[in-house]
C-alpha cells in the first residue's frame, strides 16, 4: 500500500512539474507572437505605398510600353523586369489599366513566400476571355479549359487531365518518341550553320512544339 502511495505522489509531481513547463512555454510562445504581431502590424505601410511606374488617370501605365516614348515593351518582359527592379527594388507594384494592380517579385525568398501561402485554387484574371469564348460554344468545348479557369472546375479538370499525364506509366510511353526528336534535333544544332547565329529561340521553339505534338 506504502508502495503505491509513493508511486502516485511521484507521478503527480512529475505531472505537475511537465504541467507548469509545457503550458507556461505555450502561453509565452503565444504572448511572443501576439506581440510580435502588433509589432509588425504597427510597422507596416499600405499597399499603396509599395513603388513603382507613375500611374496616369485613365491609361494607368500603359504610355510607358509605347513606342519611342515608352521605356518597356511588351516583347522583352524580362528587360522590363530588370529595369523595375533596378529603379523600384524587389517589390514593385504597378496599374497598366486604371484600378487593376499588378504585384512584381523579384526576391526569390518573396516568391516563396508567396506560393507557400497561396489558396487552393488558382484566380487568374489574364484568359477570361477565352474562357468565355470557349464557354459560350459548348457544342465545340465541354469546358472553359485548365489554363483559363479558376476556382473548384480547375481542380476538376486538372485531376482529370492529370491522372493521364502525371504517372510513370503515362510517362513511359511517351519516352521513347520524345528521345527520338530530341536526338534528332541535337544533330541538327550540330551541324554547321549556313549563316552565323546567336539565337536559337526559333529553333528550341520548333522542338518543344514537335515532342507537344
Amino acid at each position: 500500500m506504502t508502495f503505491y502511495v509513493c508511486f502516485y505522489s511521484l507521478l503527480y509531481k512529475i505531472m505537475r512539474f511537465f504541467y507548469k513547463v509545457y503550458f507556461l512555454n505555450i502561453n509565452n510562445t503565444f504572448l511572443k507572437r501576439n506581440v510580435s504581431n502588433e509589432l509588425l502590424t504597427r510597422n507596416c505601410k499600405s499597399f499603396h505605398c509599395i513603388p513603382g511606374p507613375l500611374s496616369l488617370p485613365g491609361i494607368g501605365t500603359l504610355y510607358q510600353y509605347f513606342p519611342v516614348i515608352g521605356q518597356y515593351r511588351f516583347d522583352t518582359l524580362h528587360l522590363n523586369g530588370f529595369k523595375k527592379y533596378q529603379k523600384f527594388g524587389p517589390v514593385v507594384r504597378e496599374q497598366i489599366v486604371p484600378d487593376v494592380n499588378i504585384l512584381w517579385l523579384f526576391d526569390p525568398s518573396d516568391i516563396e513566400t508567396m506560393f507557400r501561402h497561396e489558396g487552393k485554387y488558382p484566380q487568374r484574371r489574364s484568359h477570361l476571355a477565352l474562357e468565355k469564348y470557349r464557354l459560350d460554344r459548348p457544342n465545340v468545348y465541354n469546358s472553359g479549359g485548365l489554363l483559363p479557369t479558376n476556382g473548384p472546375e480547375w481542380f476538376r479538370i486538372r485531376s482529370v487531365l492529370q491522372k493521364g499525364l502525371s504517372s510513370p506509366q503515362a510517362v513511359k510511353r511517351f519516352l521513347k518518341g520524345s528521345d527520338q526528336i530530341i536526338q534528332e534535333w541535337i544533330e541538327f544544332i550540330g551541324q554547321p550553320p549556313k549563316k552565323h547565329r546567336n539565337d536559337y529561340l526559333p529553333e528550341i521553339s520548333r522542338l518543344f512544339l514537335e515532342c507537344m505534338l
